[in-house]
Order: C-alpha cells, then structure tokens, then sequence
C-alpha cells in the first residue's frame, strides 16, 4: 500500500511510541543504577524507520502529542480509569518511574531540534490531541497518518485518517481497515470496542461478551450508515428486548441489555471526535512549525552519548529533512 498522492503529515501517539521503546529496551538497564537512555534512543530510530518507510514518501509536517492528564468527562464516566496502569507504577521503585518518566520529557526536549511540532495538552491525554489533530488536517485538505499502537485510535480511519500500527508496520485506511479489525465494520469499531472493554486501560465492557461474540453482534445488527455508536447501543438493545419476548437471550445477549447504562458511559469515555474541545486554537499552533536544527540535535546526541548517531548524523537527520522540504 502507498500513501495518496495528497499532501500527508504525520501524528504521532507520542506516549505509546516512547512507552513501546521503552518496554523493548532492555529492563535491566530501567532497574540499574545509573543513566537510562534506550527509550529515547529507541524512539528515535521508530522515527527514522518510520520517516524512511516506502509508503511515507509524501510526509511533510510531523505532530507529536504527549499525555498531560485526562479528560474529567472520562474520569466522571470511569473512575476506575487506567487504575491497573497506576498500580503497576506504585509497583515500581521512585527510579525506575523517575527513569521511565525522564525518557518522555527527553523526547519532548529533543524531538523539536528535528522539527518535530511536539504538542500537549492539560487535561488531556494523547490520544485526545491527536484526534483533534486529524480533524484539524483533514479541514485543511491534508491526510493524516496516525502513529499509534492503540486500537482506539483506528476510530479516525472512519473520519478520513489512515493509521500506521506501530505493531504491525501496516498502514490501515478504509479498504483495509476490516483486515485489521477482526472483520468489524469501521462503522461499528466504537460500539465493539464499548462490548469487549479494555483490560490495559481499566474499561469493563460487557461481561460474557468477548471479541467473538461482539464482532458477531457487530454483523448480525441492522445499523444505518448514518447512525452514532449511542444510537446503536440503544437499538441493539431494543432489538435485543424484542427478541425476549419470543426466546430467551443468549447470555452474552443478556449481558449487553443489563449492562446498557455502563455501556453508554464506555462510549462516552472512548470517543475521541469530540473530546478535545475546541481546536482553533490548536489550529494556529499547528502552523508554528519547528525547522530541523541539526548543531542542536547532535548536542543532544553528544550529551547522551549517542555514539552511533554522532558517527552518522545525516542516516538519522536527513529523513527529517526531507519531510520538511515536503510540507
């Protein structure tokens, strides 16, 4: 697959990407004493493959957008919110989180002198910015190519977006977005990411109602094109109700009507069209692009000797280079 010919810009989940890069570094360096360096060096060379991909050939600006709390609509929806997340940091030594947390700001430091726009948002997570981002490009005739791992980022594909899985290396738009989606419609992502919940994220979906049984909800419904994820809950459920007048429900069926209310809330905390807010101002920051400063990087780079890339500076600076020459 190639990118379209249309003018692209990259938006990058940078949380997911660092915390990637982190995990794939080596524990033992996390958890030693001493300077840990390998989720910003890693996440440097995601960039340059990434930036270096075929299939990003027409790349020009490059977002980034970082964790700065969360939304209090998702939190009043979900109390229990990332609780998991939260506990296994407490689990780990005030290093190992000073460490962890260190390779994030380092990223927010540095990413610019390569002319990357790093953005971030109180009150807002990540994945909050970059779907407003979307919006934001898309209004402006630009496509965007969301980086992520997360799944619930592939709601954009729907708006207009394409997204590169950090996992797969793939680039998924609307002609293949079903291949990776267990055969969900886009249409339907939202409602059957509601259903089967979120365990990394502390999302409860419905009980009994695994991907299985979800997609098969997702293929049996009748939905309109034209129809809201709240719109379908509430008419699957409907539909479901009916159906009990005549047999009984299968459990996972019984499951989604008893547990509507929650899952009207799930929605309401996964949705990301609208959960940013207003984005003009975001808009005008858009345009306050960084240029690549290479003495600047490479200072960086010294300081945190980054040996292999102090020995070939232009293998990791030049991609950035070219995206800028292409915005």
């Amino acid at each position: 697959m190639t990118v379209s010919a249309r003018r692209s810009a990259l938006v990058i989940d940078a949380n997911n990407l660092i915390s990637r890069a982190i995990f794939a570094s080596a524990l033992d360096d996390l958890r030693a004493g001493g300077r840990f360096t390998g989720g910003v060096f890693g996440a440097l060379g995601s960039l340059r493959s990434i930036l270096t991909n075929p299939i990003m050939l027409g790349v020009g600006a490059i977002y980034a957008f970082f964790d700065n709390g969360v939304p209090r609509h998702r939190m009043r929806a979900l109390p229990d919110y990332k609780r998991s997340r939260r506990e296994k940091r407490e689990q780990m030594s005030e290093e190992e989180r000073v460490k962890a947390l260190g390779q994030i700001v380092k990223c927010y430091e540095i990413w610019p002198s390569l002319g990357v726009c790093c953005l971030s948002y109180r009150n807002r997570e990540a994945d909050d910015g970059v779907a407003a981002a979307v919006r934001v490009l898309l209004d402006e005739g630009v496509q965007p190519i969301v980086v992520t791992s997360d799944r619930d980022l592939f709601q954009t594909v729907q708006w207009g977006a394409e997204v590169y899985d950090l996992r797969t290396q793939e680039l998924i738009d609307d002609k293949s977005f079903e291949q990776h989606s267990e055969g969900v419609p886009m249409d339907r992502w939202l409602l059957y990411r509601a259903l089967v919940g979120d365990d990394s994220d502390g999302i409860k979906g419905a009980p009994g109602c695994g991907p299985k049984r979800a997609r098969q909800l997702m293929l049996e419904s009748e939905f309109a094109d034209d129809w809201t994820p709240e719109r379908q809950l509430s008419y699957l459920c409907a539909s479901l109700r009916e159906q009990h007048g005549a047999k009984k429900l299968r459990a996972f069926e019984q499951s989604v009507v008893d547990h509507e209310d929650h899952l009207k809330k799930v929605l309401s905390a996964i949705s990301l069209r609208d959960s940013f807010g207003p984005t003009l101002k975001l808009s005008e920051r858009m345009r306050q692009l960084p240029e690549v400063r290479k003495r600047e990087f490479l200072l960086h780079c010294r300081d945190l000797q980054f040996n292999s890339i102090l020995g070939d500076p232009s293998g990791t600076i030049d991609p950035f280079l070219a995206a800028q020459s292409r915005r």
